[in-house]
């Protein structure tokens, strides 16, 4: 459901706040020597702060889809401030460097957002925009990404070719959310060679599953569900014919919403960062459950208990994140209540 003027407003303010702090941050690179130990903005010239690469990849990406989506409800300007502050032709250079060097850093999940990031920045390109040069800017931003954007392609094509199988777990290394983000900055890229990629690289995966094990979601510290990110992929990657009929194999046929794998979680530590993954678990769930729902290819009664188990863990999250949480939890938790306010099948269109 679209959130209130004051609630994107808060989202605008986390993600300006955020994204301009370094410290701490997790910087998860195998150190070779003495001369390795680098500080983060060292390491990594435009993505140093809000805690970790991914997530401050993916706030900017909210940033952007803040200006482009929301213009009218947000002071612009730190906002592109950020933005020309990170997204510098020298900064990215920077990364492009480090992910030549090290292909396999922030797979998939940091390559998924990077990618939703560029295409956000291509669609504001596109415009028109109500802010007076944003249009322009956005054309500068995505020219200064192109080199990060065009490392990250090549380093999907060799993982997809390589990968012995998918990984199903329910936090950053899960394939169906990396390859989900990807193929849906694919199409609003207009890389037909990148989408095509990930819809063979999907159907060779996942075409023959049946019967999520949801009985085993959610773990104690998960922030993906592994059987909605699969589901929501498919829905997308299949022709319209086999959709509905995979989906009811695939998802219990009577989903139940106090099942565990659909029952807003229960987060009893909030002083636990990885805890904290279950609030964003909740608005995942309420965005892939709502993408489902929407999409109408399952039975009457499975859209409304998907629709009923996303509005639940939607409220559910919301009212945890209003407690107050500080950074270990604000550095990332706004993109997720955007996604499961703001965003349709597609996480670009809303």
């Amino acid at each position: 459901m679209p959130a209130s003027a004051d609630r994107i407003r808060s989202w605008a303010a986390s993600a300006v706040a955020n994204t301009a702090q370094e410290y701490p941050f997790a910087m998860s690179h195998v150190t070779e020597g003495p001369a390795d130990l680098l500080s983060p903005s060292q390491r990594h010239p435009a993505f140093h702060a809000s805690y970790d690469w991914h997530s401050d990849v993916h706030m900017h990406w909210l940033l952007t889809a803040l200006l482009r989506r929301r213009p009218a409800l947000i002071d612009p300007a730190p906002l592109r401030t950020r933005l020309a502050q990170t997204i510098a032709p020298e900064r990215i250079g920077g990364e492009a460097d480090y992910f030549r060097g090290h292909p396999q850093y922030e797979r998939p999940y940091g390559w998924g957002w990077l990618l939703v990031l560029a295409a956000e920045l291509a669609e504001l390109a596109d415009g028109p925009s109500s802010i007076p040069g944003l249009q322009q800017d956005a054309v500068a931003f995505s020219q200064a990404l192109a080199p990060l954007v065009e490392v990250i392609r090549d380093n999907i094509r060799t993982w997809v070719g390589n990968a012995y199988a998918p990984v199903r777990t329910g936090v950053h290394d899960n394939s169906a959310f990396g390859l989900l983000l990807i193929r849906n900055a694919a199409v609003h890229l207009h890389d037909g060679e990148l989408k095509a990629l990930i819809d063979t690289t999907a159907l060779g995966w996942f075409s023959e599953d049946r019967a999520a094990p949801v009985a085993y979601e959610p773990g104690g510290l998960d922030f993906l569900s592994p059987a909605l990110a699969e589901a929501h992929l498919m829905l997308q990657v299949l022709a319209p014919s086999e959709r509905s009929g995979w989906l009811d194999d695939f998802l219990p046929d009577s989903p139940d919403p106090d099942a565990s794998w659909l029952r807003p979680p229960e987060v009893r530590d909030l002083s636990d960062a990885r805890q904290g993954h279950l609030i964003g678990l909740a608005f995942l769930r309420a965005w892939h459950c709502r993408a489902l729902a929407e999409a109408q290819v399952m039975g009457a009664s499975k859209g409304a208990m998907l629709r009923t188990a996303a509005d639940l863990n939607e409220a559910w999250a919301t009212a945890t994140v209003d407690t107050g949480l500080g950074f270990q939890h604000a550095h990332w938790l706004a993109t997720f209540a955007f996604l499961a306010a703001e965003c349709g099948v597609d996480p670009l269109e809303s």
